[in-house]
C-alpha cells in the first residue's frame, strides 16, 4: 500500500492531479481514500486468516489494482505520444512518479503469488476450534 500512498502524495504536490483531474481532484483523493481503507480492512482480515479476504485482495489488487495503474500509460501510449519525447521532456515530479508506479507494480506482482505459497496456504487453513466444556 505504501508505494500506492507515495505515488498519490508525489502526484499531488507536483499538481500534476489537479491539472489533469480539474475540479475532480478533490473526488479522485476521496476515492483514493475509500480505497486504501477498504484493502486496509481486508489485509487485517486476511492477517486474521479469513480465506475471503486472500482472494478478495489478489483480484482487487492483483487485477484491478494493477489495471488502475497500466492503463494511463497504455492510453497514453496508443495516442501516439512519443517515449523519447517524454523523456526527454520529463521534470522530476515526472521521474518520481513513473518510478513509484513501477515499485508499485512490482509491490503488487510480487505480494499477489507470494499470498499463495504453501507456507502462506497454511495460514489459511481451517482448524477445529477447542470446545468448551
Amino acid at each position: 500500500m505504501a508505494p500506492g500512498r507515495r505515488r498519490g502524495s508525489i502526484r499531488d504536490r507536483s499538481g500534476r492531479g489537479e491539472r489533469e483531474a480539474g475540479d475532480g481532484a478533490v473526488a479522485g483523493v476521496a476515492i483514493r481514500c475509500v480505497v486504501y481503507a477498504a484493502v486496509i480492512v481486508t489485509a487485517l482480515r486476511m492477517r486474521a486468516g479469513k480465506r475471503w479476504a486472500r482472494l478478495a485482495l489478489a483480484l482487487m489488487l492483483g487485477i484491478i489494482g494493477t489495471l488502475s495503474l497500466v492503463m494511463e500509460p497504455i492510453g497514453w501510449l496508443l495516442d501516439g505520444n512519443s517515449v523519447g519525447a517524454q523523456l526527454a521532456d520529463a521534470d522530476t515530479a515526472w521521474w518520481l512518479i513513473a518510478v513509484a508506479r513501477t515499485v508499485h507494480v512490482a509491490a503488487v506482482w510480487g505480494a499477489v503469488p507470494l499470498m499463495f505459497v504453501p507456507s502462506a496456504g497454511r495460514h489459511f487453513q481451517r482448524t477445529p476450534r477447542p470446545v468448551a466444556t
